[in-house]
């Protein structure tokens, strides 16, 4: 029996080139798509690098999450930044973080945070591929998508929109 009661979900977008960002930014806007990742992790812990936090437009983390920043500050480890910004030293402290307090978590990047926690995804990998390349300077690596064909994943629901497509994807192994 796991002493963890929670779901590990993950949401990410990248283009054709599987470009996910440029200077710390999405090199695209998407209103949809945007739209999509605040439905979808609206209410919920979401847990990120230093550097997706930093890159966020809020001061404060997203609204209405608890937000779960991973960072090799050691002077930030288990500290707060107001009521919803929590800092960890790892992804399992920023998993064990979450099942305090909430039962679903979404990773929501960047790069080395998608690639090292994909493992503990236990629930659904939301992907969004918009139709263009981008000019980027961060990629999501073909090995990403392999070892989730490793850890069987199967889609689960494909939308074809006008900017992008939009795939569902369930473990069906479980960890």
């Amino acid at each position: 029996m796991s002493i963890l009661n929670i779901k590990i979900n993950m949401i990410l977008a990248h283009d054709f080139g599987l470009g996910i960002g440029i200077d710390n930014k999405l090199p695209w806007k998407i209103k949809e798509d945007l739209d999509l990742f605040k439905h979808i992790t609206n209410g919920h812990a979401v847990i990120m690098g230093r550097k997706t936090f930093d890159s966020l437009p809020f001061v404060r983390g997203l609204p209405n999450r608890l937000n779960i920043v991973i960072t090799r500050d050691e002077s930030k480890h288990g500290s707060t930044d107001g009521p919803d910004v929590i800092y960890a030293d790892s992804i399992i402290t920023a998993i064990f973080i979450a099942n305090k307090h909430h039962d679903t978590a979404f990773i929501i990047g960047g790069k080395t945070i998608y690639e090292d926690s994909l493992k503990f995804v236990n629930g659904n990998i939301y992907i969004t591929t918009v139709k263009t390349n981008h000019e980027c300077d961060t990629h999501i690596s073909e090995d990403f998508f392999r070892e989730m064909q490793d850890l069987q994943f199967t889609r689960l629901f494909y939308y074809d929109y006008d900017k992008f497509i939009f795939t569902i994807h369930k473990r069906i192994k479980d960890i």
